[in-house]
């Protein structure tokens, strides 16, 4: 009993996810500068980052892209399309260090500035990437009706949370603004000269960048026809003005006499649910700094919310709830079916329930074994224990079994309990034994995806080994 009140206390210092991390081997390295970098600079940033030695003498291959990833679509911008350089570092796999470690070399050499900010993270698997959000190590939406609320008290958060070591960036949704020239109609003198807005409209598409009227087969080919003004007639607000539009009277006028222009900054992107406006905040911590997401869901627990303001966990926090949630109705209804199913066999509910007190036993094995494996609980860990139950009532199952032939035929419990150990401690080490073996090979695997299958492996040897030890002398 105090094994086992011992190994529940440890289940607090086990790391929890949903899904364990899985070294691919490659690397993303995304750099965010400001709206409207031009491409030249995008490029001397791509050529420094491919030149460096650690790179050069590392990698298998490497992969340059401009603008933003699909990966983050709910936090897309338009802006980001021209600010955003990707660049995704294939490792070689004789050079023996794991993608989680050799970003942070990376991070130690590739230093935030003014003007660029560098996310480097390593590249999860696809599975991984579909049921988790690990590009942002912590995500959290603030949830609220006044916009001038929500975005107030977003940056007054952003700014107590980056007092906290550990914290390394921190974007906020509804931050970002950029921008943009917005045009004004004059109503009154485009009835005077018979124009619409339409009209106007595709005027200064056409002298922007063209718009297509038409197409042309040549060879079978379908090649578009695009009508245009010069680059160097357009390329500035002024020049735009001064662009004269014929109207159907006949009047050669000049543009600006129809609609004055306006240079405004403006949000990026306006996210909602329902009625309700959502300002995502995404949180980067340095990885050498762990403890930095219990100070940041303290200071979150502290912050005293406005009215109307909430906070929802939008990372893989809420999935791990869920999954612990499942994961805990699982085991119960395995446990009540495995009870039914002894209880008929046994005809008898004491024998079942004392049969079932061998279950808890695993937990005395498996969680020590976790936390000095550096191993997490996650859904491949969940899987061991399903298994376990399984394997360890049988053993039960069987030494009662014995127990019973043996009572009916010697007539006494105690030498009747010795003779059914004896038996079957045999059969149960050489069964549980080979099981054990099976396992070595997942725990010992050093290839790319064995980190999903170890926790398994890991949870089911020795929790085979704790229970089988144990269930020898608790169920006598």
């Amino acid at each position: 009993l105090i094994l086992f009140l011992t190994s529940l206390t440890l289940f607090f210092f086990i790391e929890k996810e949903y899904i364990p991390r899985i070294d691919t081997g490659e690397i993303n390295i995304k750099l965010r500068l400001p709206t409207g970098t031009s491409l030249q600079l995008l490029n001397k940033y791509a050529e420094h980052i491919e030149s460096l030695p650690e790179i050069k003498s590392n990698i298998n291959s490497i992969l340059t892209m401009v603008g933003a990833e699909e990966d983050f679509l709910i936090h897309k911008s338009s802006s980001e399309e021209f600010s955003q350089l990707n660049v995704k570092v294939s490792l070689k796999e004789e050079i023996g260090i794991s993608s989680f470690n050799f970003s942070i070399k990376l991070k130690e050499i590739l230093k935030n500035t003014d003007l660029v900010t560098y996310l480097i993270e390593p590249k999860e698997n696809m599975l991984g990437e579909l049921l988790s959000e690990k590009s942002a190590e912590i995500s959290y939406f603030i949830i609220g009706e006044e916009e001038n609320v929500i975005n107030e008290f977003s940056k007054n958060l952003k700014d107590k949370i980056y007092k906290i070591n550990g914290v390394r960036m921190i974007f906020l949704g509804n931050e970002e603004e950029k921008p943009e020239y917005q045009i004004k109609y004059d109503a009154y003198k485009l009835a005077k000269y018979g124009l619409t807005n339409v009209y106007i409209s595709t005027f200064i598409k056409i002298a922007l960048k063209g718009i297509k009227v038409s197409e042309i087969k040549e060879g079978g080919i379908s090649l578009p026809i695009r009508i245009g003004m010069k680059k160097n007639s357009s390329d500035t607000i002024e020049k735009i003005k001064s662009l004269r539009i014929v109207t159907p009277f006949g009047e050669n006028v000049p543009l600006e006499q129809f609609v004055s222009f306006q240079k405004k900054n403006i949000r990026s992107n306006i996210i909602r649910h329902g009625n309700t406006q959502v300002n995502p905040i995404q949180i980067f911590i340095d990885p050498k700094t762990p403890d930095s997401k219990n100070q940041i869901l303290d200071l979150l627990n502290k912050t005293q919310l406005p009215e109307g303001i909430k906070i929802k966990d939008s990372s893989e926090k809420e999935k791990l709830t869920e999954s612990l949630n499942e994961m805990a109705i699982a085991f119960s209804l395995a446990l009540l079916l495995i009870f039914m199913l002894l209880a008929g066999l046994s005809q008898s509910y004491i024998s079942s329930f004392l049969m079932l007190t061998t279950v808890p036993l695993v937990f005395i094995g498996t969680f020590p074994a976790l936390v000095i494996t550096g191993k997490s609980l996650n859904i491949s860990s969940f899987m061991g224990f399903i298994l376990l139950m399984g394997v360890v009532v049988d053993n039960a199952a069987l030494y009662y079994e014995y127990f019973n032939l043996y009572l009916k035929e010697i007539g006494d419990i105690e030498k009747a309990m010795f003779a059914a150990t004896s038996t079957i401690f045999r059969p149960v080490i050489m069964n549980n034994t080979t099981t054990i073996l099976g396992m070595f090979p997942i725990i010992f695997s050093i290839s790319k995806g064995s980190e999903f299958q170890i926790p398994l492996g890991i949870v089911v040897i020795s929790g085979l080994i704790t229970s089988t030890v144990l269930s020898l002398f608790v169920i006598p």
